[in-house]
């Protein structure tokens, strides 16, 4: 294009000066330099100067001798696209647009097209463009973008349609309101497009890329219409690429087909849905000839139709049976095409692979009835089979389904376990460790039966850790870990001896990394397991403390070791890898919680210095940047288990680890600026972050390059957890750092990262605990005395800690950070009492707080879709739990501020002035009409859920004072409503935990007593066998059974009918899923046997009574949950029940056999009766 109208005497040397300068800006060195006097040129003074040197530019574009020059010209010129459009007369815009178009076909370079093609989409997007030139544009490339090649046609031509095409999808990508207009002719001009077999690849993967955009701003009926209308195109042209190995386009067109999937505005129906998923499964998933990342991607789609529309799948007889045989024998797939297992484990795709990750999103989303028996009727062939690739599938398969089918396995185990534990002795390496991974699922989610084969399957492990192959110890090591989290002290005390002397001399003699970080792991978890339940003094002697010095000399060597390239060490030099060191150094706070502090006291000092040295790591070098993080995240996480276990002894190092939490917490050294050893190309990018302004308008590309190194976060987040540990255990010993901690609270609270930022909110509630407690001289708890703020602690709250969690609580945007602020807010006034909210205006605004997050009126509920997207759904109930912790925490603060008020007025007048009954009841009738909206929500039964189950932990927190809610009709029906439906689990869930609370707090209201009935139908269709029932048909059911249980011990007016209610109770217990409801289930068993009047139902139900109460009060989490004085009552009663004399001699016996394949059970009989 010319420069300008009439000739220019400098023309030619400001043209070369240019291009001088322009090459300049490609050498690091000059690029400096060359931005400011490129910035001088384009920011003069004079409008036709600046016009000048923009028409120079552009003119670079187009005759630039340099391939680079082309594109940085083309790169520069869209960053200031607004402001040379603005200089530049009509023709001059005009030529300027027509050179650029004319460059498609004439460019031999791809990257200067590419440059050339978002250059003329920035164009289109200027508001400032006249809409006769924009059309005009649209239409010239409209008119080269639906050419029609055919084989043959000139490649120039080819170019020129995919450099249209391409304009269109940048213009598209972002999705500008303006251009909502020419929806049917971008729809058009992409439709043309990947219909075009002759254009080959690059046009159809262009084309279908701008579909995806298009289709994200298609906001009318009409127009989602027409984008779903192409889903059949898009499938043949999948299936075409597919056949040509054309990856690139399936690739984009399955993308496509995901976005379709997940936008609630293109809401296929169930038909449709089945259709594509059946396309996708057939042409894509089954094919063992495609690649292993694009039948992923296939299947990524069934995993969400699995998660978002579960009964469509389950509807259908042929679907979910359909998935189940492509996953089956893609688990029996060779890793590699034509071969067989690998020897040893990496991190690529492997058909078997991603067969397990598709049956672990079925099995936690569908009914076990789906999953579990058709999988294992699939899979039983392949245990009796010779070939290692079917072992191992069904090995690896039966693990993963493990999570989701848990309720079912546990109680068939029969079926499978053999097999497991068979293959555990199997030779083939392959085996025995796919054997290892299967027990290991097992071992963490079929509890507790699992642990009655504990000792056997622990045999069997330890014998896998002589293993000649790595990979089997590796596996084994994993195994043997999550066996041990979850054995008890006893259980591992006989065996200690054997455990430690097997995993030491594993460490001693493998030279595979790999197994010895697992190793490590594995010691952890079984020092933890040897204090696991201890509440007693830690100088009490533990299993493990025999074997301390050993396993504390042996983490300290490795601690020592050099870090290095544990491939290729050199003979003779003992090296580890720095995830190896980092993990040595974690495992040393899980030795010492597992022993006692006479095993530790000798050997600690040491390590805790030699921990405190490896965090030293000088992060100028490139080499050991990565790790530095994962060391000090190692130590931190350390620090704060030793810290619990030693609680304010650990104040002998508390000065050390205080200096190094902070100097993490201060550290930016994790933030990197890309600005070095970039090359030409990164030389080029300095310039344009030289030249950019505050006013340039096309700053989508303005960000810095700013990158966060690997583990920095991490290593952020544990120092500032293990800051919250020291004071929440050393008490009045931090008094000495609250200077610093404001400061770090300060930074935290102001963080990019919302970790960063949820950690804040808690390091709050633990300061000013603390500092409470030091000053009433007794740690605060929910349960101990109330006492007003000492003036310097209310001056610490008043002025300094509480406007910074007012913020996270008013103004983040992060839901899980609002609801983590209001936890804390609501476990101190718990804790500490009514004296935390130290005025009337505190009060008011956490109630306006409250009032905005209830109205859903809060900047964090700003964009949402809690009904169709699964992470805004749990991230909501997050957030809803932390205002029901809230409420209640100003409930239990206002009750306890009146009771204390009533005991010693004087003493108590002030700290119950600003909270108490009178000024809660206040504050939440205005709160309460918003969560009765909540919880009967029309539309959304996701919220309905969230209200309601809200409202029933408030009810528990107000009791009596609740009881006018709890009877009043609008709410009593959404809670019928709640029950009766079952299309969500949630929702029906949260109203039969609402229900039980009603009868909690409310029996004697008339309202109630008339709705028992209703109630009590709407709970029958619920209880039925659990043998199909998935994880959140279990946890509706045990809420169901506490609704009962609390119904019998808070009965209504109205008779109930108990000789259907009782078997009821009866069946569901044990608890599966909900054993917090454990202790009101007990209550029930109490209450029927102690009550003449229900005495002879007991009798009637005797066996099933004494094996559901023996379950419930015997299973593990329960005994953690229940109190001890309920537990003692029904020992006492069983015992009554077992020697009555009107009993047959044999009930007993028939306990133990009804319970027999349950371990817990057994024992708990024969140690107590």
């Amino acid at each position: 294009m010319s420069a300008a109208g009439t000739p220019h005497p400098a023309m030619a040397d400001l043209q070369l000066q240019l291009e001088q300068l322009l090459l300049a800006s490609l050498d690091p060195a000059q690029v400096k330099p060359a931005s400011e006097q490129l910035r001088t040129l384009l920011q003069q003074e004079q409008v036709e100067q600046r016009r000048l040197a923009y028409l120079l530019l552009a003119k670079q574009i187009v005759d630039g001798r340099q391939e680079e020059v082309r594109q940085l010209s083309a790169v520069l010129l869209r960053r200031k696209i607004s402001k040379a459009m603005a200089v530049f007369d009509e023709n001059q815009q005009k030529e300027f647009i027509t050179s650029l178009v004319a460059r498609f076909s004439q460019e031999p370079s791809a990257s200067v097209r590419r440059a050339v093609v978002h250059l003329l989409a920035s164009i289109l997007r200027l508001a400032t463009l006249q809409e006769a030139k924009r059309r005009e544009l649209f239409s010239a490339l409209s008119h080269m973008a639906m050419q029609n090649p055919s084989p043959g046609t000139d490649p120039q031509q080819l170019q020129q349609q995919v450099a249209a095409v391409s304009t269109f999808v940048a213009v598209a990508e972002a999705c500008p309101d303006e251009l909502v207009d020419y929806f049917d002719e971008f729809l058009t001009v992409f439709r043309h497009a990947f219909t075009c077999a002759a254009a080959g690849n690059e046009l159809g993967t262009s084309a279908l890329k701008g579909l995806r955009s298009l289709a994200e701003f298609a906001e009318e009926p009409d127009q989602q219409k027409k984008v779903c209308a192409l889903v059949p195109n898009v499938m043949q042209i999948i299936a075409a690429a597919v056949q040509a190995n054309e990856e690139d386009v399936a690739t984009t067109g399955i993308q496509l087909i995901d976005d379709l999937l997940s936008n609630d505005n293109m809401a296929m129906k169930d038909g449709e849905l089945l259709t594509v998923l059946d396309f996708l499964l057939k042409t894509v998933a089954s094919r063992s000839d495609v690649d292993a990342g694009l039948r992923q991607q296939a299947l990524s789609c069934i995993q969400w139709a699995a998660k978002q529309k579960p009964r469509v799948l389950c509807k259908s007889p042929t679907v979910v049976p359909a998935i189940l045989d492509v996953l089956v024998a893609m688990g029996a797939e060779p890793d590699v095409q034509g071969g067989g297992p690998e020897d040893f484990e990496e991190d690529e795709l492997t058909p078997h692979r991603i067969a397990a990750q598709c049956v672990d999103a079925l099995a936690i989303s569908l009914p076990s009835k789906y999953v579990f028996q058709p999988m294992l009727d699939r899979l039983t062939p392949f245990t009796q089979s010779t070939d290692i690739l079917k072992k191992r599938a069904a090995l690896v398969l039966l693990g993963i389904m493990s999570e989701g089918c848990e309720g079912v396995m546990r109680r068939k185990m029969k079926f499978f376990l053999p097999f497991v534990l068979e293959s555990l002795r199997d030779q083939q390496p392959v085996i025995a460790a796919s054997a290892c991974i299967c027990f290991g699922q097992f071992a963490e989610y079929l509890q507790p039966e699992i642990m009655l084969f504990q000792r056997e399957a622990l045999e069997l492990l330890l014998l896998l850790l002589d293993n000649p192959s790595a990979l089997v110890q590796q596996k084994a090591c994993y195994a043997l870990g999550v066996l041990f989290e979850n054995m008890e002290a006893q259980d591992l005390e006989p065996v200690a001896s054997e455990v430690v002397q097997r995993l030491v001399r594993t460490l001693h003699h493998t030279s595979c990394d790999k197994v010895r970080e697992v190793c490590i792991s594995a010691i952890g978890s079984a020092a933890a397991a040897s204090g696991n339940g201890e509440e007693a003094p830690s100088n009490r002697p533990r299993a493990f403390d025999a074997f301390a010095p050993e396993l504390f000399s042996l983490i300290g060597q490795i601690i020592k070791m050099p870090t290095g390239d544990v491939e290729g060490q050199n003979a003779g030099q003992a090296v580890c890898s720095p995830t190896t060191k980092a993990r040595a150094i974690g495992v040393v706070g899980g030795l010492v919680q597992g022993t006692s502090e006479a095993a530790y006291a000798q050997e600690l000092p040491g390590l805790m210095r030699l921990i405190m040295e490896q965090m030293i790591i000088d992060t100028s070098k490139d080499d050991d940047t990565g790790y530095a993080h994962d060391i000090r995240d190692e130590a931190f996480s350390c620090f704060s288990d030793v810290c619990i276990a030693m609680k304010d002894k650990f104040v002998v190092f508390l000065e050390e680890v205080m200096v190094r939490v902070f100097a993490s917490l201060f550290s930016d050294e994790g933030l990197l600026h890309e600005e070095e050893g970039r090359g030409r190309q990164g030389a080029a990018a300095q310039l344009l972050d030289e030249l950019d302004d505050e006013e340039d308008e096309a700053g989508d590309e303005r960000l810095r390059n700013i990158r966060i190194r690997d583990g920095f976060l991490d290593e952020l987040e544990s120092a500032a957890l293990c800051l919250k540990t020291l004071w929440e255990n050393c008490g009045g010993h931090c008094m000495k750092f609250i200077a610093k901690t404001k400061e770090a609270i300060e930074l935290l609270q102001g963080h990019f990262h919302e970790a960063a930022r949820q950690q804040c909110c808690y390091l709050i509630k633990a300061v000013v605990a603390a500092a409470h407690g030091t000053f009433i001289g007794a740690p605060v708890k929910k349960e101990t005395p109330k006492f007003a703020l000492n003036p310097n602690v209310h001056t610490l709250w008043s002025e300094q800690l509480w406007p910074f969690l007012r913020r996270l609580m008013e103004e983040d945007e992060d839901k899980e950070t609002v609801g983590d602020a209001c936890v804390a807010l609501g476990t101190l006034a718990e804790e500490v009492g009514p004296a935390i909210f130290f005025s009337r205006e505190m009060n008011e605004e956490v109630a306006k707080q409250l009032l905005l997050l209830l109205k859903k009126k809060h900047p964090c509920q700003v964009i949402q879709d809690i009904d169709e997207d699964d992470d805004s759904r749990q991230e909501e109930e997050y957030l809803f739990e932390g205002i029901s912790v809230l409420i209640c925490g100003m409930a239990y603060a206002a009750s306890a501020g009146t009771r204390q008020a009533l005991q010693d007025t004087a003493a108590s007048g002030s700290l119950a002035a600003v909270c108490n009954r009178q000024t809660f009841a206040a504050l939440y009738q205005k709160i309460h009409p918003h969560l009765l909206d909540l919880a009967t929500h029309r539309q959304s039964s996701a919220y309905a859920a969230s209200g309601l189950g809200c409202l029933a932990e408030v009810f528990l927190a107000m009791q009596e004072d609740s009881a006018a809610y709890a009877a009043d009709a609008k709410f009593l029906q959404a809670v019928l409503k709640g029950v009766q439906q079952d299309e969500n689990e949630d929702y029906r869930r949260n109203a039969c935990f609402c229900l039980g609370v009603v009868y909690e707090v409310a029996s004697a209201q008339p309202a109630v007593n008339a709705k028992t009935a209703e109630f009590l139908a709407a709970l029958h269709s619920i209880f039925r066998s659990r043998e199909d029932l998935n994880k959140s048909e279990q946890l509706t059911l045990d809420n169901a059974a506490a609704a009962v249980a609390r119904i019998i011990l808070h009965p209504p007016a109205t008779a109930l009918p108990l000789e259907h209610l009782v078997p009821a109770l009866l069946v569901s217990m044990p608890l599966q899923e909900d054993h917090e409801e454990s202790e009101v289930m007990l209550q029930a068993a109490l209450k029927l046997a102690d009550d003449a009047a229900t005495q002879p139902l007991v009798v009637q139900h005797i066996q099933k009574f004494l094996v559901g109460v023996i379950l419930e009060t015997a299973h593990p989490l329960t005994a953690k949950r229940v109190k001890p004085e309920v537990q003692e009552k029904v020992i006492v009663m069983l015992r009554q029940l077992l020697t009555n004399p009107s009993l047959p001699p044999s009930t007993l016996q028939g306990v133990k056999e009804a319970v027999a394949s349950k371990p817990f059970a057994l024992e708990f009989i024969n140690s107590k009766f």
